[in-house]
């Protein structure tokens, strides 16, 4: 699986929030992606996923692995759903982690839902140490995804439950003007393995796992875009420099459409009409017992 674009175009940020000049905008989209977990109020999002973690088949006393935990709302949800379960979450980023900590004692659950500073290719766990293991939109901002995986059940135990949830950039639909420019952004400029999503069900079947299940499933909103998306990539056009300046840059977009897109952006927030889709791809499997 390619590690980068040879063209240099593939960029992510969260690859390596620590390093960024500005962490807060990335920890605050962390806090924002499981949002509803931390206010006690599920969307659909939180519904869903706690029918996953339900089928990971965990008992009261078993111990659950988040690999990529970011600030740490998975975690906390699983820990919600199932009852008498301690779930510990893993993370490159120390700032992410720190979050996770502060966000999980604010929530009550210090004592159930820990958190450590680890590299998901290099867990310092024991093998056969987790009853479940599980990452949602990890892989797709990997280098070595299939190295984290081989980690994941290294460190799961005979007969465990993993579940994979990452996102197929392909599946970004809209009814903006030019709507491959919000596609290509997302595909070279915050992804590292944009079609992650597709892949899963083979590497888990060549990592020998059984009962592999897998699911697509295309989020569906209308949620107006906010005019400082916009203002976002217009910045990026009058300086000719950013994330969707390096689109032009690269020949993936041309300049016009990326002005045509912009302005779809602005009458979309003015008038609250938009659609757009995110396709992602689940994956639960089971490893082999003893």
């Amino acid at each position: 699986m390619p590690e980068a674009d040879p063209e240099q175009t593939q960029y992510d940020a969260l690859a390596d929030v620590d390093t960024t000049a500005d962490p807060e905008p990335w920890l605050a989209m962390l806090r924002g992606m499981w949002a509803g977990v931390d206010r006690g109020r599920w969307g659909e999002k939180e519904t869903r996923y706690a029918e996953l973690f339900r089928r990971l088949r965990l008992r009261p006393g078993g111990v659950a692995l988040e690999v990529g935990c970011g600030a740490g709302g998975a975690s906390r949800l699983l820990a919600q759903v199932v009852e008498g379960v301690r779930v510990v979450g893993v993370d490159p980023s120390r700032l992410a982690v720190a979050e996770a900590v502060r966000l999980t004692g604010a929530a009550g659950l210090a004592g159930r839902v820990s958190f450590e500073e680890m590299d998901g290719r290099q867990l310092a766990f024991p093998d056969a140490s987790f009853d479940a293991v599980f990452a949602t939109r990890v892989l797709v901002h990997a280098f070595d995804p299939e190295g984290i995986l081989s980690e994941m059940l290294r460190v799961l135990r005979p007969a465990g439950r993993a579940l994979l949830v990452e996102p197929d950039r392909d599946g970004i639909l809209g009814s903006l003007p030019h709507d491959e420019v919000d596609r290509l952004y997302w595909r070279h400029r915050r992804s590292i393995n944009p079609s992650i999503g597709r892949l899963l069900y083979s590497m888990c079947r060549r990592a020998g796992l059984d009962e592999v299940e897998v699911t697509p499933w295309f989020r569906v909103s209308t949620q107006p875009p906010s005019p400082s998306a916009a203002a976002e990539i217009r910045r990026d056009l009058a300086a000719r420099s950013g994330d969707y300046w390096e689109l032009v840059r690269a020949g993936l977009v041309d300049e016009i459409a990326l002005a045509e897109h912009v302005a779809g952006i602005e009458e979309a927030a003015r008038s609250g009409i938009n659609l757009r889709t995110d396709l992602e791809f689940v994956v639960l499997a089971t490893k082999p017992g003893i």
